[in-house]
Order: structure tokens, then C-alpha cells, then sequence
């Protein structure tokens, strides 16, 4: 990714939509169509009707292709769907689509985003994504669900994807023939067959990262697995403004912020002099114009 004027640039064949649990994300541009297959509601009498006619009603609008704000597209379409899909909105103080719906249906209407320099983002249209059987989409979901969550199980699918767990236990029984059960400090867990085979055989990491606010690593994988101290995952994951995290050895070390040009490490356990290099090290490859100081 590059920045200029307008924003952040992606890199050619890279796209950001809405996509799972309705959050903006950056997905290569060949996967739109499983995402958007994958992740429908299976109730095509409630939800999938609705997202149908939302998606509908923005490919009429976005027919001019000129791009618009959430806002003005939701303006938009409002006038162009039943009034069973609008509802009162108390922080808009007007009637529109729910905010569910109108994200769900982007992707089938072919709508991406572009972002810009004041950290909005406005849609634009492209060619809807190409149907895909909805069984091996799912599968395909579920199997890199856990490539880079795993071992988990359904539940955390549930929570990854923002559907229900009903829903995630039908897509997680899909994949059954290809899991194998694993235990992790006395829990049951789930892995690919594959997955467990290649972690099996993976070397010791060495390498030094600070994560920044935030990072799918954290937000998505198995909390307890990452972190089994409780109070160290009070600090990590709070109800507002998570800090960064720094990753040594495959490991969660400590939490870091900036402050202007203050980056304040706060480890789990005390660093060596080493390690704090290390992190310093990284730090001067990723970042500029700061100093650090280790909160002990």
C-alpha cells in the first residue's frame, strides 16, 4: 500500500470492501466472489431478500458511476426500497436502510471502496463479483478461518465472521471430514489436517514485530491460546483504544503506544538488554522520528 493525495493507494489486485462482520477490509479482488457467496445469510426469505433489494437498489443509484459517501448512498436508495427495509434511526433522525443490510448488500452490488486522506472512504462501482456454489465457498472460508486462527472452534468462526453460531456450526460441520482434533493446555480444539501437519514441522520463530492496534493476529485469533495470563490480556484487549502489541518469537511480549514521539513498551515479563535492542531495532525499521522508553 502507498499514500497519496486522495488517500491510501492498494496495490494492483487488492480491493477494500465490506466483508466480514461488516468491517472494512483489504481482500485480493479474485476473492470477492467467494466472500460474497460465503458470507449471504441463509435465510433467503429474511435477510437474504433484503440484502437482495438493498443491492439492488444501489446498483440503480451507482448506475452513473460516480462515487458517493455512505451517506449520500444511503440517501439514496432509501426512496428505492419497501418501506419493511427502512427503519427510524435515532442517531441519523431519518428513516434508512439498517446499517447491517446496507453493508451486507455492497459487495453483491459490486461496490468497493476508495479511502482518502481524511480517513472516509467513498464507494465507487465495479463489475459485480462472479456467482460461486455456496457449499465449497463456505468450506474455502472455514479452511482459512483456521489457517490463520487455528486451532479454534466454531464459536470463534461465529465471532471471525459476525455470523450466528447456528449458521457457523453449519458451515464448521462442512469442513468435518477435514479437521482433526487437537488438545491445547487441556482444551479441546480444532485444526486443519494440513494446518497441523505444516505446524508440526515449522522451525522456532526468531523474529522481532511490533503489531499495531488492532492487527487481525490479535483481534481474531484465540485469545486464551495467545495469552493465558488474564490480567496481561486485561491490558491488551480493553473497551477502547487497544494498545499495539510486540511479537517476539512467535510470543506476545508486552503492549506499546505512541504519544507523539514516545514509544512506550510495557513487557509482559522483564526484557534482557538484548531483547530490548531487538525491539528498538524494529522499531527504527518501521518508524520514525521517536524515542522509546520501556515501561518496567
Amino acid at each position: 500500500m502507498s499514500t497519496d493525495d486522495e488517500g491510501p493507494t492498494l496495490r494492483r489486485g487488492l480491493v477494500l470492501v465490506h466483508s466480514l462482520r461488516g468491517a472494512m477490509h483489504v481482500h485480493r479482488s479474485c476473492d470477492l466472489g467467494l466472500l460474497a457467496t460465503a458470507l449471504r445469510p441463509d435465510d433467503a426469505a429474511a435477510d437474504g431478500d433484503a440484502i437482495d433489494r438493498v443491492a439492488q437498489a444501489m446498483v440503480e443509484v451507482m448506475a452513473d458511476d460516480r462515487s458517493r459517501s455512505k451517506g449520500e448512498l444511503s440517501t439514496q436508495i432509501t426512496p428505492l426500497v419497501p418501506e419493511r427495509l427502512r427503519a427510524w434511526c435515532t442517531v441519523c433522525d431519518v428513516q434508512h436502510v439498517p446499517d447491517g443490510w446496507f453493508r451486507a448488500a455492497t459487495q453483491p452490488a459490486g461496490l468497493r471502496l476508495r479511502a482518502s486522506a481524511n480517513r472516509s472512504a467513498n464507494f465507487y462501482r465495479a463489475a459485480p463479483p462472479d456467482p460461486v456454489e455456496s457449499a465449497p465457498a463456505r468450506r474455502e472460508l472455514v479452511r482459512r478461518f483456521l489457517r490463520r486462527c487455528g486451532p479454534a472452534v466454531a464459536a470463534d468462526l461465529a465471532a471471525w465472521t459476525g455470523t450466528a453460531p447456528p449458521a457457523a456450526r453449519k458451515w464448521w460441520n462442512l469442513l468435518a471430514d477435514e479437521l482433526v482434533e487437537v488438545r491445547v493446555d487441556g482444551k479441546r480444539l480444532w485444526m486443519h489436517t494440513e494446518d497441523l501437519a505444516a505446524a508440526r514441522d515449522m522451525a522456532t520463530p526468531t523474529t522481532v514485530r511490533l503489531l499495531p492496534p488492532y492487527d487481525p493476529l490479535a483481534e481474531v485469533a484465540h485469545r486464551e491460546l495467545l495469552l493465558p495470563d488474564p490480567a496481561a490480556r486485561r491490558q491488551v484487549w480493553r473497551a477502547v483504544a487497544n494498545p499495539g502489541l510486540a511479537l517476539m518469537a512467535g510470543e506476545l511480549a508486552g503492549t506499546w503506544r505512541r504519544r507523539k514521539q514516545i514509544i512506550t513498551l510495557a513487557p509482559f515479563t522483564p526484557l534482557s538488554r538484548k531483547e530490548q535492542q531487538a525491539i528498538r531495532d524494529e522499531a527504527m525499521r518501521t518508524m520514525t522520528d521517536f524515542e522509546m522508553a520501556f515501561d518496567h
